[in-house]
């Protein structure tokens, strides 16, 4: 068993016994706990006047929610990608170096930003 699982046991026990969160937090912090991980373990219950400890509800985050975060990064980071290769070359053709000769993969980089962009702004929408 972790050492924080004892610890929430004890400030569950403890509570369930009618002792006081103060109580308890004196009794962890002269036996040498860190003061971080009892108010994490005070924080997991709470004493709602009943005999009983109420444990509080935790965040937690689905593996679907997980997915769709991940997707949504992804098509983040597609979008901006290819708005700024789009934007670049758009300005190269607008603009075109005098030094550097030919300049036709600019209609190819166009044509992937295009493509590109019609497939992943609709999934970040």
């Amino acid at each position: 068993m972790k050492p924080r699982e004892n610890l929430s046991e004890f400030v569950r026990d403890g509570l369930r016994a009618g002792h006081s969160p103060d109580e308890l937090r004196g009794a962890l912090e002269r036996a040498g706990w860190p003061g971080a991980e009892i108010d994490a373990a005070l924080s997991i219950w709470i004493d709602d006047g009943l005999r009983l400890p109420v444990p509080r509800p935790r965040d937690s985050v689905s593996g679907r929610e997980l997915v769709m975060f991940g997707l949504f990064a992804v098509t983040l980071v597609v979008v901006i990608w290819h708005l700024v290769q789009l934007s670049f070359a758009l300005i190269d053709i607008w603009l075109p170096d005098p030094g550097r000769p030919g300049g036709g993969w600019q209609l190819g980089s166009i044509r992937w930003s295009i493509s590109a962009l019609v497939v992943a702004v609709p999934l970040f929408a």
